[in-house]
């Protein structure tokens, strides 16, 4: 859990620097947030320290190899036990990159990327119609990425 701390108007400047390109040096970031590099490696190394900074990745073209699908499970029943067995078995499969505990129609929401329309007819006979847990599954499939963004409002 992200311990909660306090954000000046420098620390929001800096972290949405980084959140846009962490590959800057401490020095180019004192420059565009107006601290000094010390500031910024302190501000920084507090950020990682609370959690607030999650993780640092490379973000690959999603769109270079296969496509994105969107899709939405109910489950046959709503219980821990049954949430609990679908978490761990999306945690565990490479071609879902996200998954989301939702209200309204899904209970759940899944980000899928996949190299090819077979695959994705495996991923279905092996993640969702052999799966008691689930009882239906919506897929949208991307043709266009009109906008994605990584980077959240601080």
């Amino acid at each position: 859990m992200t311990n909660t701390i306090a954000l000046d108007s420098f620390d929001r400047a800096l972290l949405d620097e980084i959140q846009r390109d962490n590959r800057q040096s401490n020095l180019v970031l004192a420059a565009k947030v107006n601290l000094s590099e010390s500031a910024v490696r302190r501000r920084l190394q507090r950020f990682r320290k609370s959690g607030l900074i999650a993780s640092e990745v490379a973000l690959l073209d999603r769109n270079r190899n296969g496509f994105t699908v969107i899709i939405g499970m109910r489950c046959t029943t709503e219980s821990r036990d049954s949430y609990a067995r679908l978490e761990a078995r999306w945690a565990e499969c490479p071609a879902i990159s996200q998954v989301y505990n939702t209200s309204g129609e899904a209970d759940f929401v899944l980000i899928g990327h996949f190299e090819d329309m077979p695959t994705y007819d495996q991923w279905l006979d092996d993640y969702v119609i052999t799966d008691p847990d689930v009882e239906r599954c919506d897929s949208t499939f991307a043709f266009r990425t009109v906008k994605f963004e990584t980077a959240i409002p601080v």
